[in-house]
Parts: structure tokens; sequence; C-alpha cells
């Protein structure tokens, strides 16, 4: 079996588009997540969050599957 790899690259443009699609700042989903804004930068600029932030946001984008996150092999981002 292959390692597999978080794709912070994935999370980021999920983020984005959702953010982009319901008109709203970057502090917005930090205001409607709980999250430090600092996580979100952090996502930014390809810093995987912690486990419970990526809870969080998965949560905030009704997301259910960790797949489309996920990266095999020796790649880290898509």
């Amino acid at each position: 079996m292959s390692n597999h790899h978080f794709n912070v690259v994935a999370l980021r443009r999920r983020l984005d588009f959702h953010r982009k699609w319901r008109k709203i700042a970057w502090r917005q989903v930090a205001a409607e997540t709980g999250l430090n804004p600092v996580v979100l930068t952090g996502i930014i600029r390809g810093q995987a969050p912690s486990v419970d932030d990526l809870v969080t946001l998965m949560m905030w984008l009704g997301e259910t599957d960790i797949v489309p996150f996920v990266t095999p092999g020796g790649t880290v981002d898509g």
C-alpha cells in the first residue's frame, strides 16, 4: 500500500470556492467556524491544519468524505 498525504492545496481551493460562492471574506469564514484567522492564513500559505481544525472546516464545507483531500503516493499537493 502506498503512502497517502493530506492535500492542503485541495482544501484551500475548496474553501476558496465555497467562500467566493457565498461572497464572504476569509475573516467571515474564521468567524463562522470559530477558528483563529491564523489557521486560515496558514492554509492559504500551504500549511496543513490540525486534525481538529480540519474537522471544523469540513463540517463548515458540508464535507463528509476526506478522499478529495488525500493524495496517494509521494505527492503532497494537487
